[in-house]
């Protein structure tokens, strides 16, 4: 009996320590050299994120948002900084609701994977963690505080700040910020999901490039059958390449190719259209 009431607490102790341990615990936020650090204990969930981002928070549900976490940070010039950590499920979902939140008119900085300073406001894509930090105050004091503020908590967070792998199959030249992730809905539609975009212009004439790259060449064999099937097309389903005559979005050029779909919108030049399609049968 004594033996066994050791062993429970030995595995008490050691289950506290692993959940203090753990990165996604609340031990989220850096002391930071005079500023005083505040959190706040509530952590918000997908079933009441809509108490604190009530207008924005089914987009962020749509790519399966995790969690959030707050702390304020306050100094004796009497600045306050306040720090949302945004966690989703993976990397493609982090950057897909930071992507839907940048415009490329920002200013940018090298923080993170990437990340935009305006006034009051700095927000950043770290690894799974979508971080906004904002201040109410104004200066040059407060926008420097955004930037101090800012890096330790990108440095505490130790994330990997990379760069979604499959942007290396695009084209070369995307129009600067353009990139972007569609979690769900691609063009309109429900069976089209998990899209990267981006937009180009080349003399003159501009247009979307998607990748939809799924975990089995079956799934995005589906995807493609019922978009045929939307455009009342019988084209046999293989890896080839397609023209989807869209009565709602125009004629798309698509390549399929084991689990990846690849595709152009909005190219009205044949030649330009044929050289960018060649570009990406190269690289698939």
């Amino acid at each position: 009996m004594k033996k066994l009431s050791v062993l429970i607490l030995v595995l008490l102790i050691c289950s506290v320590f692993a959940y203090s341990s753990d990165p996604e615990g609340t031990e989220l936020f850096p002391e930071i050299k005079e500023w005083k650090l505040i959190q706040n204990e509530r952590v918000y969930v997908p079933s009441d994120l809509w108490d604190i981002i009530d207008g924005a928070a089914d987009t962020y549900l749509s790519y399966n948002f995790i969690d959030l976490h707050l702390a304020d940070y306050n100094n004796d010039a009497g600045i306050n900084i306040r720090v949302e950590l945004y966690r989703h499920s993976t990397f493609d979902n982090t950057f897909g609701i930071y992507t839907t939140e940048r415009s490329p008119d920002y200013h940018f900085i090298n923080i993170g994977s990437q990340g935009y300073l305006e006034e009051g406001a700095l927000n950043f894509l770290c690894g799974y963690y979508y971080v906004k930090v904002t201040t109410g105050n104004q200066g040059n004091n407060a926008q420097n505080s955004l930037v101090e503020i800012a890096e330790n908590v990108e440095k505490y967070l130790k994330q990997e700040n990379n760069w979604p792998d499959i942007f290396q199959i695009f084209p070369p030249e995307p129009m600067p910020y353009s990139e972007h992730y569609i979690a769900e809905n691609f063009l309109g539609f429900e069976f089209l999901h998990s899209a990267f975009i981006a937009d180009y212009n080349k003399d003159g004439d501009d247009f979307q490039v998607f990748i939809i790259r799924t975990d089995k060449p079956e799934e995005v064999r589906e995807m493609l059958g019922k978009y045929l099937k939307f455009a009342k097309q019988d084209d046999e389903v293989s890896d080839s390449i397609f023209k989807i005559h869209d009565p709602y979005n125009g004629d798309i050029d698509v390549i399929l190719k084991e689990n990846t779909m690849a595709g152009i919108i909005g190219c009205e030049k044949e030649t330009i259209l044929n050289e960018y399609i060649n570009l990406l049968k190269s690289k698939l």
